[in-house]
């Protein structure tokens, strides 16, 4: 009979060699495939290849890869889970894998998924170029011109300001590098002569010199003039501009002509100004599907408590007043719809308010680690974003959200908002 503690030992013994044995290291997989010209299906060399972290809203990359002489790439040691991959070519916009608008195919690595001989078509740049010209078919030369972009969001097709161009001496301006989509293109500018442009001008040489003349030329009234925005081909807002679809390699021309229009004086009523009160007075012009572009005017005192605006253009603007009044502060809005001289009272405007709250997950666990509250104005405008903190707490802390009807939305596919609970806004959906 054996005793007990030489028992133990035998089992102890028995047991060491896997006790030893170290842990099995986790399975990994391969991401590997081609890169092809999306019109030719010629194989694309020299492309760089980008592995990111993610499939809806990538924040990390991986690791890059660069592709060989037949276009093909791979990335080993992948663990499972979501990635996106994205491309950067010569001649090519940067993309994502089968990209569409705002959309692509996230790749999924694990047990039974294949993620390997991908097929990569790699769409070609388009373009959109054009010239400036005024009235008088010359030329116009530092006039701001925008892109925007049409395209699908939660279902809806929205507008949204891509990149801005200046145009050269020769009113030349290009966009490259867009890919296939719905484009429109506008035009902001100052009339060279007109009383709300610089009073000097630079020559050949670089001697400046005064840019009207005072009396000879033209009346002050002739010169007190403004371009309205305009989209092309000669459109005032947006939901009437001409939308241009780019196809992959498209190469488009949009000229737009200017057309001077009287500029508009606004006399606002603001409170005496001193050290201790003080208005700032900005104005936006709107664009229309909730878009607004700021407008470049000149501000002056015309008396006590009065300031005269110039060089606004006709139609649908807002004044935003940021008022300070005995060290207290608060911003005010005013919706404005201009074809003439007018008058206002800065303190008739609605007053900008601040937006907070806290967003709890309906089963009561923890928020993800990063959750973002979206607010956008309605119709189509811009968003504004608030972190949520640990336990929940946002605010858009720094800025005043103006008075209207705004879409509250957390920009996380795996989430939704189930319902909303406010002491006084009114709220629907």
């Amino acid at each position: 009979m054996i005793p007990s503690a030489l028992r133990w030992m035998a089992l102890l013994v028995s047991l060491l060699p896997q006790l030893a044995r170290p842990a099995p290291a986790p399975q990994t997989y391969r991401i590997s495939g081609v890169v092809v010209d999306a019109q030719s299906s010629q194989p694309l060399p020299s492309t760089v290849i980008f592995l990111l972290a993610g499939s809806t809203e990538p924040v990390e990359i991986m690791a890059s890869e660069l592709t060989d002489a037949e276009g093909r790439f791979a990335f080993d040691n992948v663990a499972p889970g979501k990635y996106t991959l994205n491309a950067q070519r010569r001649g090519y916009a940067p993309q994502a894998y089968l990209q569409h608008e705002n959309y692509w195919t996230g790749i999924a690595v694990g047990p039974g998924l294949n993620s390997e001989r991908i097929r990569f078509p790699l769409q070609p740049s388009a373009s959109i170029s054009g010239q400036v010209f005024d009235e008088g078919s010359e030329s116009v030369r530092a006039a701001n011109v925008l892109l925007f972009e049409q395209s699908l969001e939660n279902g809806r097709r929205m507008t949204r300001m891509r990149e801005t161009a200046t145009t050269d001496d020769e009113g030349h301006f290009r966009f490259g590098h867009l890919l296939p989509g719905r484009y429109i293109v506008g035009v902001n500018a100052v009339p060279w002569y007109s009383l709300a442009a610089p009073q000097l001008e630079e020559d050949d040489h670089g001697e400046r010199f005064s840019a009207r003349t005072d009396g000879n030329l033209a009346s002050e009234a002739a010169l007190d003039v403004v371009y309205p925005m305009t989209f092309f081909p000669n459109a005032r807002d947006l939901p009437s501009a001409t939308v241009i679809r780019l196809r992959a390699g498209d190469v488009e021309k949009a000229d737009i002509r200017l057309q001077p229009m009287p500029a508009i004086h606004l006399r606002v009523r603001v409170p005496t100004s001193d050290a201790a009160n003080s208005t700032n007075i900005q104005i936006v012009e709107q664009l229309g599907e909730g878009l607004e572009l700021p407008v470049r005017i000149t501000q002056r005192s015309a008396g006590p408590g009065l300031m005269e605006l110039t060089g606004l253009p006709p139609g649908h603007l807002v004044l935003h007043a940021d008022a300070t009044e005995g060290g207290n502060r608060r911003t005010q809005t005013q919706n404005l719809d201009l074809s003439g001289d007018s008058e206002i009272e800065a303190s008739k405007g609605n007053a900008d308010v601040k937006v907070s709250g806290i967003a709890r997950m309906e089963d009561g666990s923890g928020l993800p680690e990063v959750a973002v509250v979206q607010l956008r104005r309605l119709p189509g405008g811009d968003a504004s974003f608030a972190r949520c903190q640990p336990g929940g707490e946002f605010s858009f802390e720094n800025e005043m959200i103006a008075t209207g009807s705004y879409e509250v939305s957390l920009p996380n596919p795996d989430s939704f908002i189930k319902s909303i609970k406010a002491p006084e806004p009114k709220y629907s959906g």
